[in-house]
């Protein structure tokens, strides 16, 4: 080897363990010598001189060229584009929308079949506001009167546990005060738990599960709000008189007041 490719040789290795393949050392070794033997004579100073005709510029332009392709090559390796994700967001939305559709579709049902069961289990005798009549005729119903019977169904529980009329006695002159009084004492407290409740809270109430519903109650206990979990313990029992309550709710509860 020459004098000049022993610097070559020794600048390449001082670069990184990566560098270019073997057939483009091998060009650039070819052209440099090419260059060198191509130079014209000195006896010819109109000619200009080429940057590579020259021994030490020749020896860094190479060393140059090698170094840069060096740097470049790993470079240009690691730029590859990433995997674009857009497919699953799209999917992940799409779910979430059916998901809300079916919800909603699902409250929609369950408010009709309340408002159904509501009709058939309404007594014949009960008042009822009149309906609408729209100009095609047919009869419009109400959605005031509709939650009403709402509210009068699930109150339905409340009304089995109302005090009886009291018992009259044998000689007594006044039954029927007595079995009147007792009534309007029962649609007096009917009347006070159907404003507490509105047609709103019932149809919260009828879809949400039980297990749900005595989750919120500790919730409101241990935040404090002992009246509000009075409340929903007081819905709670309308709504499921049969459902056995946590003893540890009960507690706490009763020894707040």
């Amino acid at each position: 080897m020459t004098t000049d490719e022993d610097k070559i040789s020794s600048i390449y290795q001082q670069g990184k363990e990566q560098g270019p393949p073997a057939h483009l050392d091998a060009a650039i070794l070819r052209a440099a010598h090419e260059a060198v033997e191509q130079a014209p004579p000195t006896d010819h100073p109109h000619v200009v001189k080429s940057p590579f005709s020259g021994g030490w510029r020749a020896t860094v332009s190479i060393a140059a060229v090698l170094i840069i392709t060096v740097i470049l090559v790993p470079l240009m390796e690691q730029e590859e584009p990433l995997p674009i994700v857009f497919d699953e967001l799209e999917q992940i939305q799409k779910q979430s929308q059916q998901q809300e559709s079916v919800a909603h579709e699902n409250a929609l049902l369950r408010k009709e079949k309340a408002k159904k069961r509501v009709l058939l289990n309404a007594p014949k005798a009960q008042s009822v506001k009149p309906t609408e009549v729209n100009h095609n005729g047919s009869l419009v119903e109400d959605d005031s009167v509709m939650d009403q019977a709402i509210v009068e169904e699930s109150l339905a529980p409340m009304r089995s546990v109302l005090p009886a009329p009291a018992s009259v006695a044998a000689g007594s002159s006044k039954p029927q005060q007595e079995e009147v009084k007792s009534e309007v004492v029962g649609r007096q407290k009917i009347q006070l738990m159907m404003d507490e409740y509105s047609p709103e809270d019932t149809e919260d109430i009828d879809s949400l599960p039980p297990q749900q519903w005595l989750d919120n109650i500790r919730q409101l206990i241990e935040k404090g709000e002992m009246e509000a979990a009075q409340k929903e313990l007081d819905a709670f029992r309308l709504r499921y008189p049969d459902k056995k309550i946590d003893p540890a709710i009960l507690d706490k509860i009763k020894s707040s007041r």
